[in-house]
């Protein structure tokens, strides 16, 4: 896009600048973007978020009513939405930035996370710089196993060991011999 024809999505932004050698950096104006939006998304972006290529940098806070300056966050920002995953950077091997922007993830569905951004394989080479990413709440997980059955065998506690011998009792010298008879009043 141009200043004064610029893209309405970001995924037509990639598709256009990705092929350049080096890619065309993306600037944004401020306002809200679907990163799901449009023809130009591909097909996992939904559930693996919109994929950014090494060497392509985004930068956001471009205000087009006032010449295209940069503004300050306070008049206004440049906001990037989608799924539970917004934005994915894989295997980034040269310097790549994601500059004033904020990102904003949805909850996520069951078993899945909400990120906004994902990262992997990236090492130094994303630079960001004033970025604000928001996570929604992640989903839930499904159910463990039932537990064990507390009777199970494993579950028991092994026996103890076995007792002492005792001490013996007190002994009658005379078994025949018994104590003196007593008196019931009432007969």
């Amino acid at each position: 896009g141009e200043r004064g024809a610029p893209l309405r999505t970001l995924a037509k932004a990639i598709e256009l600048s990705a092929p350049n050698d080096p890619p065309r950096p993306i600037y944004m104006a401020i306002g809200e973007y679907d990163v799901l939006a449009g023809p130009s998304v591909p097909g996992d972006a939904a559930e693996f978020g919109l994929r950014v290529p090494a060497g392509l940098s985004i930068h956001g806070g471009y205000d087009p009513a006032n010449g295209w300056q940069r503004v300050q966050r306070e008049q206004g920002e440049t906001l990037l939405t989608g799924n539970h995953v917004v934005l994915r950077y894989q295997g980034i091997d040269t310097e790549t930035w994601l500059d004033n922007l904020v990102v904003r993830a949805t909850d996520a569905p069951q078993d899945k996370s909400s990120v906004g951004v994902i990262a992997i394989e990236v090492g130094e080479n994303l630079v960001m710089r004033d970025v604000t990413i928001a996570s929604g709440r992640g989903g839930q997980g499904r159910a463990g196993p039932d537990g064990r059955n507390g009777g199970d065998e494993q579950a028991r506690a092994p026996n103890g060991s076995p007792g002492s011998v005792g001490t013996p009792g007190a002994e009658n010298p005379d078994p025949s011999a018994g104590g003196l008879g007593g008196r019931n009043p009432t007969c």
